[in-house]
């Protein structure tokens, strides 16, 4: 070869950073007051700072510091025809086709900060009932992965983490019928009524949140960075996000995205009339990159469909002696049997775009199932 050029010989440079510690930091802040009737009411701060965390164990990497505006031309592209990304050789910089990357692993980049307020209902058995309330409002905003592996916009995936959702309800009870003997209604009724009606308790749990974080994708072929489907779209301004009446069928509002741009020194996408394929095309054609542009839309800016669901029991005690008893229960899962949905479809290039068509993964969804047994206590 000569001076200046290289061929398309491919592979990949992985370095890892030097260890940086990392660390949390926790702080909390509680007030509990008792009441009347056996209740205890709580109600509190709960705070967490992580900072320095790296990405061990995980796919993401960042680039070496390169700097940024004298990075080799080193950019996968589409060849335009549904085939898979080709590296250009490019004899302008002292460096050979990196198909895999310059590429750091354990950067300490990652941080994220929470915020909770929590609260919570508690009456201690007596009188034939218990009841416990658990209130959740968590807020964590952090960077826990990054779009742009150069590290020249470090703040492009901050936003809400994944898998958090912010309002979380989640209560359990359980109430004593109170007839039969040393209840309220028939206490003094003979032994064949008490075992009739009286032993009957019911009981039950129930969850109940909002949805979780995702974000929208452009879907665009071609790559810049090489960072592929996993670049966001544009933001149309005065557009809302979601459609007027979110449901199964259309839970995004389409005209609230645009994808932006592919461009190489030949020609540029819409608005232009061209599309991101015939600009990849043509780019391929001539020998030249094609970039696609990151979009404005923020890191897992929308959520998806709220979560609920409700077990319930009822159980009924025979005692036939001071040393024998029988329990004959009946137990229910997603007593109500509501359909909890997941995600929906938010690649923007996707024809199901903005529809779901799928039931929640996390929490995962299970349709209503009954249980019958029996006990004999002796």
């Amino acid at each position: 070869a000569t001076a200046g050029s290289f061929s398309a010989t491919s592979f990949g440079i992985n370095a890892e950073h030097k260890l940086v510690t990392p660390y949390s930091t926790a702080y909390n802040l509680q007030v509990e007051r008792e009441l009347p009737y056996s209740i205890a009411l709580r109600v509190g701060y709960v705070g967490m700072h992580n900072m320095k965390q790296n990405d061990n164990g995980s796919t993401n990497s960042i680039s070496l510091n390169v700097p940024a505006g004298n990075l080799p031309r080193i950019y996968a592209h589409s060849d335009g025809h549904g085939g898979a990304n080709i590296g250009v050789a490019n004899s302008d910089y002292n460096y050979p086709v990196f198909a895999n990357g310059l590429s750091g692993y354990n950067y300490p980049y990652y941080h994220t900060v929470l915020n909770s307020l929590q609260a919570g209902l508690r009456k201690q058995y007596s009188g034939g009932s218990s009841v416990n309330v658990e209130f959740q409002w968590t807020r964590i905003l952090g960077v826990e992965q990054f779009l742009n592996p150069t590290g020249v916009t470090p703040h492009d995936s901050y936003g809400p983490v994944g898998g958090i959702t912010p309002l979380v309800l989640a209560l359990n009870y359980t109430y004593a019928l109170p007839f039969g003997h040393g209840r309220t209604f028939l206490s003094s009724s003979s032994n064949l009524v008490d075992r009739i009606l009286g032993g009957w308790n019911f009981s039950g749990v129930g969850t109940f949140q909002t949805g979780q974080p995702f974000n929208v994708t452009s879907g665009q072929s071609g790559t810049m960075w090489n960072v592929g489907a996993a670049l966001r779209p544009n933001v149309v301004a005065g557009q809302p996000l979601y459609a007027s009446h979110k449901s199964k069928t259309g839970w995004i509002n389409p005209a609230a995205f645009s994808a932006p741009p592919c461009y190489n020194t030949i020609e540029t996408s819409s608005p232009t009339g061209y599309t991101c394929k015939q600009v990849a095309t043509a780019g391929f054609l001539a020998g030249v990159p094609t970039y696609v542009g990151i979009g404005n839309a923020s890191y897992d800016m929308l959520r998806g469909p709220g979560w609920w669901n409700m077990d319930m029991n009822l159980a009924k005690t025979i005692k036939w002696s001071d040393h024998y008893n029988v329990q004959l229960r009946a137990d229910t899962f997603n007593t109500f049997n509501h359909p909890n949905l997941g995600t929906p479809d938010s690649k923007l290039t996707d024809g199901a775009f903005g529809t779901i068509t799928s039931t929640s993964s996390a929490p995962p969804y299970e349709s209503r199932s009954v249980e019958f047994g029996m006990k004999f206590n002796f």
